[in-house]
């Protein structure tokens, strides 16, 4: 089971051993001030769409996994591309976080603590100018 550690400076996703090689990585960690934005999802893994043009670093079978990092559009026909990574069991709940990152755009996990961290996170805040030396939407 996915765990989501928050402290004053960070969040890191911390994956069990199976979810290291089903991810094809180790934990993930992003600076706090990176998050723009979360919100709860009901079933995670629908939240990762897979279209035409991306690529998926991990492991992906319909109905038990989608764990590691998906890179490609935005959206169908958009020329923008995003890197999303993920680690979403069945049909569990989960979190989504959108983020302010030069390697990681966007995480989607399935956890049980998500009404938690969301409680913790301070999503409705002004972005940080200047941050990764790019401007913040």
């Amino acid at each position: 089971m996915v765990r989501l550690e928050l402290t004053d400076t960070a969040l890191t996703v911390q994956l069990n051993w199976w979810e290291k090689a089903a991810a094809r990585r180790s934990h993930l960690t992003v600076p706090r001030r990176s998050i723009l934005s979360a919100r709860p999802l009901d079933n995670a893994a629908a939240a990762v769409e897979r279209y035409a043009g991306s690529k998926l670093s991990g492991t992906a079978i319909a109905g038990v996994t989608r764990s590691g990092t998906l890179t490609g559009p935005v959206a169908p026909g958009s020329s923008g591309t995003t890197s999303t990574f993920t680690v979403c069991h069945g049909t569990e709940p989960g979190l989504e976080i959108l983020l302010d990152h030069p390697t990681v755009q966007r995480i989607v996990v399935a956890t049980p603590d998500a009404g938690k961290i969301l409680d913790r996170l301070d999503v409705g805040r002004t972005p940080v100018p200047d941050l990764y030396g790019t401007p913040s939407p």
